[in-house]
């Protein structure tokens, strides 16, 4: 099965040129859908990174707004799992099992992976990424001398 095209944004975004006809989103910051005080506390932390990596537009608010969302979840999940413990009883006989939260956090995990790639939030991520104004990165003396 051949792969499938990656869309015209992120063709731009990791530098290589979009097609002219491609569709451009707007400019922009979107507006964060919930008023849940711990997802705007996300929200407005990770709308700043992918501000001034100048990679946001109103065309990702859902996509940000699910990130932000699973980021909440998996603190609040992995702060049950401090508490309770990774096993619990629960056999007759009074044996250990996994919590059934394991398997929630190892889904949040992957989410939260998948979505941190899709806007450059990991190392990996921001080393393919390149906007318009990208510089190349100075080391050792050129740095220094250029200060």
């Amino acid at each position: 099965m051949p792969r499938a095209s990656k869309p015209a944004t992120l063709k731009l975004i990791t530098g290589k040129p979009a097609p002219v006809d491609a569709p451009r989103p707007d400019d922009g910051t979107p507006q964060c859908p919930s008023d849940e005080p711990a997802v705007l506390i996300v929200w407005n932390e990770v709308v700043g990174h992918l501000s001034r990596m100048k990679v946001l537009t109103p065309a990702d608010r859902d996509v940000l707004h699910t990130y932000c969302e699973a980021v909440v979840q998996y603190r609040d999940v992995t702060a049950i799992l401090a508490r309770e413990g990774i096993a619990i009883k629960a056999t007759p006989n009074g044996a250990s099992v996994p919590h059934p939260l394991l398997k929630v956090q190892n889904d949040l995990t992957r989410k939260l992976q998948s979505l941190a790639n899709e806007f450059g939030l990991t190392p990996a991520a921001r080393t393919k990424i390149k906007t318009g104004d990208s510089k190349p990165a100075q080391h050792g003396a050129a740095r220094l001398l250029s200060s």
